[in-house]
């Protein structure tokens, strides 16, 4: 009976050290499965927020270039008005120029002496006949 005394304890340790084991062993296979867990979970957040990123990303170059369109047609315009404006002022200075030479001619027309005036003969009633005739 000692032998089977002995026996018993050495089960009972055993089967002591087994329960301990197997109870450390879930204890650490519920902190790998919770460890586990939050890195899923963090690997989806850290997902949506890429997907959120791109698709602002792709808002934001869409944005972009709109911007961009907008810029060349404002810059198309600015490039017609200074056009416009250069001609204008071609223009204005071909006029002035006009005007300037224009006003010399009449300072010259007027400074010079009028010739005298010729008597002007009043019709005649055989003038008034042809001009009736010719009507």
């Amino acid at each position: 009976m000692k032998k089977n005394t002995g026996l018993i304890v050495a089960m009972v340790v055993v089967v002591g050290i087994l329960t301990g084991l197997i109870v450390h062993f879930k204890q650490e296979a519920g902190k790998i499965a919770k460890s586990l867990e939050t890195e899923r979970y963090s690997r989806l957040v850290a997902e949506e927020k890429v997907v959120n990123t791109v698709s602002k990303i792709k808002q934001l170059e869409n944005e972009l270039m709109s911007s961009e369109e907008k810029i060349a047609k404002v810059q198309s315009v600015l490039k017609d008005q200074k056009s416009l404006n250069t001609d204008l002022e071609h223009q204005f200075d071909r006029l002035s120029k006009a005007k300037a030479d224009l006003e010399n001619q009449l300072r010259v027309a007027i400074a010079q002496p009028q010739p005298p005036m010729v008597p002007v003969q009043q019709a005649t009633a055989q003038d008034n006949g042809v001009v009736k005739a010719s009507n």
